[in-house]
């Protein structure tokens, strides 16, 4: 995986620790990748293991999706990531409907 140190991993965990969790987490750390946990249940469990932790709490109500909050914290880092480099951004997103037209969507 192209991961360097510098780098960021955002890692979007369910409610209990998986293997590919800990690997990734292991490898970030080999590299000094930095890691932000996005989370409803694992910061406090997870708290000495990653950067930095994301609250995204569950509906209470459940009248929406597990994700949805998850969700909208992943697409505020997406765009704050994107401002950050738009020059960059706006080459990606070229690059992207480029691929997608050869995928016929």
């Amino acid at each position: 995986m192209d991961m360097e140190h510098g780098d960021a991993v955002v890692l979007f965990a369910p409610g209990r620790m998986l293997v590919d969790m800990e690997v990734l987490l292991d490898r970030a750390r080999t590299v000094g990748a930095k890691t932000v946990l996005v989370t409803d249940q694992l910061a406090g469990e997870l708290a000495d293991e990653v950067t930095m932790s994301l609250y995204a709490p569950h509906s209470p109500t459940g009248m929406s999706g597990e994700s949805l909050t998850a969700m909208v914290v992943g697409d505020a880092l997406a765009q704050a990531i994107a401002a950050a480099d738009q020059e960059r951004t706006v080459e990606s997103s070229h690059t992207l409907t480029v691929l997608r037209q050869q995928l016929g969507f």
